[in-house]
């Protein structure tokens, strides 16, 4: 993807107004998160379709990977070293529908809390500054300057050298209840097969979102 296209759908995800956790809830939507110990990923969902595929579709939960239209949000992030730039957690995936991307990035930080984010310090371009400027901004989230003897800085996009958290972490446990509420309904096999697969279909919404914008 171009440099070009990036920056403009990185603008597209930052620049729409937030939709609150609550809206979220009340549109019926439920959030996974994992943690597989190299990285924590978000995925923010539909339960609705996914009953619909895999009940009344009968659809195999295993084939979810291939049914990206009842994703809302895909989130990764990945730890960093406790003993540099300020031991934040990088944000390695991040796409959304329009409304949720700025609610995921509220819900990233709250869930890495009391670590703060940052971005990618391998990939970062001058179009993801975009993103952090946007946090750089807001008088509700903590501003932490990155130390160039311990952490990759650039001196040509000072947004990249901060880390940032939330002052007052967002409460999101109505939308991982909901995902439990969601399995339950589910046999034991398929409550499995679902939570494996879901991350997958994430993954593809996230290719998906990058290809809209060719």
């Amino acid at each position: 993807m171009s440099r070009h296209l990036l920056k403009e759908f990185i603008r597209a995800l930052i620049s729409e107004a937030a939709m609150p956790v609550a809206a979220a809830q009340q549109q019926g939507l439920a959030l996974l998160v994992t943690n597989s110990g190299r990285s924590t990923s978000f995925v923010l969902y539909d339960p609705k379709y996914y009953r619909d595929f895999i009940v009344t579709q009968e659809n195999s939960p295993n084939e979810i990977g291939n049914a990206p239209d009842g994703i809302y949000a895909f989130f990764s992030a990945f730890p960093g070293p406790s003993d540099s730039c300020s031991g934040a957690y990088e944000i390695g995936v991040s796409s959304a529908k329009k409304g949720f991307g700025p609610m995921m990035y509220d819900i990233v930080m709250s869930q890495c809390s009391p670590a703060p984010i940052m971005a990618d310090r391998s990939t970062s371009s001058a179009a993801a500054a975009n993103i952090w400027r946007f946090y750089g901004n807001r008088t509700d989230v903590e501003k932490i300057p990155l130390d160039s003897n311990d952490c990759k800085t650039y001196e040509d996009r000072p947004e990249l050298n901060y880390a940032f958290k939330a002052k007052q972490p967002v409460n999101f446990s109505g939308l991982v209840a909901a995902h439990q509420k969601f399995i339950q309904e589910l046999s034991p096999e398929n409550q499995t097969a679902f939570e494996k697969a879901v991350p997958y279909a994430g993954a593809k919404f996230f290719d998906l979102s990058l290809e809209n914008y060719k």
